[in-house]
């Protein structure tokens, strides 16, 4: 609980829409009964055989949206994954949690029945914890992003999330227009979070911009 608080005022004080958690750890009782300060959560996972684990998705109170209903498809360690509709942006988020014991077959497997599920034509935004070293180009991170890319989908994060590893990422079927940015979030978690921006908020409120009119 002590972490919620602290998260809440990490929440206000960084203005951040929505939030992507991987391995929450609650049950479900619990997940449904704990409250984050202006937010709302919106999706979410919980393991029911095995310890630990589990994903949620939270959205800002007043941000309307839609649960994606693609939870009942996770299997646990290999692919758990909730996800959302934004109503206003016309924007898929969804977030995955593989275990490092996972299979990536699975993995893969579950993603597909996910791609079926929603619809590619729109925005789409895919955040997790992957557990593949993407930065050293292995042959698991290959294969993921060959997975991802045969979707029309690319990674955005090429920064360590963990110590000097990059477990974590972000693949969009955007082509430009968005930023992923290192968040340091060393008192809430031992993996650092990604800042993913898009659409008219990666633009600085406080960019000046100077021109001049040209009239008849």
């Amino acid at each position: 609980m002590n972490k919620f608080l602290e998260l809440e005022v990490f929440l206000k004080e960084n203005k951040i829409d929505c939030l992507c958690v991987n391995e929450h750890w609650m049950v479900h009782d619990e997940l449904s009964s704990t409250v984050l300060g202006g937010y709302t959560n919106a999706s979410g996972f919980c393991r029911v055989r095995a310890r630990h684990g589990g994903v949620a998705v939270y959205v800002r109170e007043g941000l309307q949206c839609r649960d994606l209903n693609i939870s009942s498809i996770s299997n646990e360690l290999h692919c758990e994954i909730a996800g959302i509709l934004l109503n206003k942006l016309n924007t898929q988020i969804i977030t995955v949690y593989r275990s490092p014991d996972g299979d990536l077959e699975v993995l893969f497997d579950i993603l597909s029945q996910m791609f079926n599920k929603i619809n590619l034509e729109i925005r789409t935004i895919i955040t997790g914890d992957f557990n593949v070293h993407f930065l050293k180009n292995s042959c698991k991170s290959q294969e993921v992003c060959n997975f991802f890319c045969s979707y029309g989908f690319q990674k955005t994060v090429n920064f360590p999330t963990r110590y000097r590893e990059c477990l974590d990422n972000v693949f969009t079927n955007m082509v430009e227009g968005y930023t992923a940015l290192k968040c340091e979030l060393s008192h809430l978690s031992d993996h650092d979070g990604i800042n993913f921006q898009f659409g008219i908020d990666t633009i600085d409120p406080k960019t000046r911009i100077n021109y001049r009119p040209i009239t008849d």
